[in-house]
């Protein structure tokens, strides 16, 4: 197939995408579909509103203009513009490490639902246009995922993302085929070249790849509104060749309206990259920890060991993608994206969530000599299942504690319940919300349907 053929095979697809979008309505919606995104708009939320309290956020929130367009996810609800509110309430929950994801490697709720939300509350949008928007461009990014194969080392953060809001932000304007395919291909051709190196080492830059996705799709809409005209080829040419090693255009339009990128969605409740969590599955099978539903996170500890107990830590999986995060930074941030860190704070303390990346931890020499025992194998007979993990834990006395994991909690296959989440949620905006206010709060972002006005929800 010639190239030429190649970017027509593409333009056709992306046509047939398009259509679809423009013809579907909330109506058209699966039930179980709805209610997954309910879900994820509401674990979201809490994940943004949580990442406020950073430091780096709160300087950030110093510099944005005042505005009467958007609230930002924070104590107070003040106010900015739909772009920089997006961009800062994006910010915020890449700080925290518990927002949702769809395997293999992207994290579309990031990139959706903040100029959407923002947008929203401009226009006066009702709960039912705010699901419709986010499920159709969540459909888009995670349809850019399945048609692509990143290049090794390209950050999933700030390309296909683009998309996927700019999708959205044209599904809440009622946009036709015509203007939506046009979104879909500018969009696609303002990508981020964004590196996988600077979550694994001391930096905060990562934090802001996705952000962008609500500026540019604003700028989007604008050009297309403009008359801007996007090439035919983009999808192909950014994530086939650029971005991407491969690009499968079918992958765009295959059972369109039948299968729902969203259902295949996991929640988060290690509060760390999740190519760490299969190591941190098996050491709690190991060790006994039971899922528990009272409080968040769900791990109950069984055995907790002193880390001084132990002679040496050695997990097997089937990939050599954890390797990438063998890492072992200073930083709160970089310690998120450190296998070695995050296993040893939770063998010694029972946790990985929020707290298990304080100062104080950060900077414990026993938990830090731990991490430096632990050694990583590959193993090819479980290459099948990329989220599969041994580990051997050997003792000094010469006792070894072995455990294994198949199904991460949280995801599809092994799915959380929605107590896990709204214990979740409060705990991630305690400061923010008193407790009348958070479970009233809950109970409308997972009734959003019913709101008839955005706008409402944050006054």
């Amino acid at each position: 197939m010639t190239i030429r053929e190649d970017h027509t095979i593409v333009a056709e697809h992306t046509k047939i995408l398009a259509e679809f979008l423009e013809k579907t309505s909330f109506d058209d919606l699966p039930k179980d579909v709805v209610e997954r995104a309910k879900l994820t708009i509401a674990d979201t939320i809490g994940v943004m509103i949580n990442g406020s309290f950073e430091p780096e956020m709160q300087k950030l929130y110093k510099l944005l203009p005042e505005g009467e367009e958007a609230i930002l996810l924070k104590k107070g609800f003040p106010k900015t513009n739909i772009s920089m509110a997006g961009f800062a309430n994006t910010t915020s929950a890449c700080f925290v490490e518990l927002d949702e994801g769809t395997p293999p490697s992207i994290h579309p709720a990031i990139h959706i639902l903040p100029p959407i939300l923002a947008l929203s509350q401009k226009l006066g949008k009702s709960g039912k246009d705010l699901i419709t928007a986010f499920i159709l461009g969540y459909e888009v990014q995670d349809r850019l995922q399945l048609a692509s194969k990143l290049r090794d080392g390209v950050y999933p953060h700030g390309n296909s993302g683009h998309v996927g809001a700019a999708v959205a932000v044209s599904k809440l304007l009622d946009w036709n085929a015509e203007q939506i395919r046009q979104a879909i291909n500018c969009a696609a051709a303002l990508p981020l070249g964004t590196s996988y190196t600077p979550t694994l080492v001391d930096t905060t830059i990562a934090t802001v790849f996705a952000s962008f996705s609500s500026p540019v799709a604003f700028i989007v809409k604008d050009l297309v509104e403009c008359g801007f005209i996007g090439y035919e080829s983009a999808l192909g040419d950014t994530f086939g060749y650029i971005l991407g090693k491969e690009f499968n255009p079918l992958a765009l339009t295959e059972n369109l309206g039948i299968d729902y990128g969203i259902m295949r969605n996991y929640f988060k409740f290690h509060a760390n990259c999740a190519i760490t969590h299969p190591a941190l599955e098996a050491a709690a099978n190991a060790l006994d920890f039971t899922i528990q539903h009272d409080e968040f996170p769900p791990y109950k500890p069984g055995l907790l060991l002193n880390p001084d107990d132990i002679k040496n830590i050695k997990i097997v999986q089937g990939t050599e993608k954890p390797f990438r995060v063998m890492t072992f930074g200073k930083s709160k941030l970089a310690a998120k994206f450190s296998l070695p860190y995050s296993l040893a704070v939770f063998i010694a303390t029972g946790s990985a969530g929020t707290d298990s990346y304080s100062e104080e931890l950060l900077g414990n020499t026993q938990i830090r000599s731990l991490g430096d025992r632990i050694k990583l194998e590959v193993d090819p007979a479980l290459s099948e299942n990329a989220w599969a993990a041994r580990i051997y834990i050997e003792l000094k006395d010469g006792q070894v504690l072995t455990g294994e994991s198949s199904n991460i909690y949280g995801r599809s296959e092994n799915p959380s319940n929605a107590s896990d989440l709204y214990n979740k949620f409060c705990v991630l905006t305690k400061g923010v919300f008193s407790d009348s206010s958070m479970n009233e709060m809950w109970n409308t972002l997972t009734n959003l349907e019913k709101q008839n006005n955005i706008r409402d929800i944050f006054n």
